[in-house]
């Protein structure tokens, strides 16, 4: 018997775009942003494979949502209206990314560099500059 996983893949539709960025202006400017709703990971318009550690943070997302559409809606209210627990649930999503990266990379320069180009993300305009450069580089550990 086939296991069946506790998530689907889709596309994002462009209605589900224009209100990410009603929230997120920056999303508009990028057409690579995934997203995660209750066992829903919605990824870019022509995407035909995953990056595994995309799907890492993704999935993350999808626990701290519980695999809930309910929750999902609440997480979602939260996270568009607080800066503080949007920066902790991407901080954890980008920790458990970084750190699944880690078993591939073994080279600590790319290691330093992986985990700049995170904490650049979060501290920058995607995420409506929830932390500093810095605080975001030292939270990633």
């Amino acid at each position: 018997m086939k296991n069946k996983l506790p998530y689907k893949l889709k596309y994002k539709g462009k209605f589900l775009c224009w209100i990410l960025g009603l929230f997120f202006p920056a999303s508009k400017r990028m057409d690579n942003i995934y997203m995660a709703f209750g066992k829903i990971v919605f990824v870019p318009a022509g995407v035909l494979r995953v990056p595994q550690d995309m799907l890492v943070h993704e999935l993350t997302h999808l626990h701290q949502q519980n695999f809930n559409y309910f929750k999902a809606i609440l997480w979602w209210i939260r996270y568009v209206f607080s800066k503080r627990f949007r920066y902790a649930q991407e901080l954890e999503a980008y920790h458990t990314q970084f750190h699944f990266l880690c078993k591939f990379v073994r080279d600590r320069n790319k290691r330093v560099e992986i985990k700049k180009t995170f904490a650049s993300i979060l501290s920058g305009p995607l995420y409506n500059n929830a932390s500093s450069f810095w605080q975001a580089y030292n939270d990633l550990g």
